[in-house]
């Protein structure tokens, strides 16, 4: 692809997703100008709206998010003796903030 076309597909993308979901394919066929290579510009803009949120929240709050919900609901403690799989447990070792030896 030329530069000059790349760069004619990539203003019309990032104009259009400057408008709400619903008048974007009139913009495109408007601003097209009957060019169907420019089509996939739609394509880009339904991968765009099908990637949802992807990326959108810093991976500290994903991960902070992720803490909370163990926080919600730890894992039951394993007691001596137990049988957890095909290990038998005899005593716990030692702890801390990533697991349980």
């Amino acid at each position: 692809m030329h530069p000059e076309r790349w760069k004619r597909m990539d203003d019309l993308l990032q104009r259009a997703l400057r408008l709400p979901q619903d008048e974007r394919r009139a913009f495109l066929r408007r601003e097209s100008g009957g060019d169907v290579a420019l089509d996939e510009v739609e394509s880009l803009l339904s991968s765009h709206d099908q990637a949802g949120s992807f990326l959108e929240q810093p991976a500290v709050h994903v991960a902070a998010q992720a803490m909370a919900l163990v926080a919600e609901s730890p894992a039951p403690p394993v007691r001596d003796g137990q049988i957890v799989s095909h290990y038998h447990i005899l005593q716990k070792l030692g702890g801390g903030g990533m697991g349980v030896v």
